[in-house]
């Protein structure tokens, strides 16, 4: 599953990278917030990703302490969005 999401719905797992919604900026003029992480590697219990620089909705991201692979920047911001989205339903 690529994807799987508890049910207060601020923090997922994406191929092993925990991620949790840990603070929302207030909404601009035009609505959009910005949303602030907590990563966690499932295999190693790291904290940090390591993202290329310039990356492309391709590029991998990867766990910084142990090099573990958790998909493409694409499927890890896409969920980072989703989450960001719920929590800011949610208060």
């Amino acid at each position: 599953m690529l994807f799987s999401a508890p049910p207060n719905d601020v923090e997922a797992l994406v191929f092993g990278l925990q991620m949790t919604v840990v603070r929302l900026s207030p909404p601009d003029k035009t609505g959009a917030r910005e949303a602030w992480f907590e990563y966690h590697c499932m295999e190693c219990g790291g904290y940090q990703i390591t993202i290329p620089d310039d990356p492309t909705d391709a590029s991998p991201v990867t766990c910084t302490a142990c090099g573990r692979l958790f998909g493409t920047f694409g499927a890890v911001k896409a969920l980072g969005r989703n989450l960001a989205r719920a929590a800011s339903v949610r208060g």
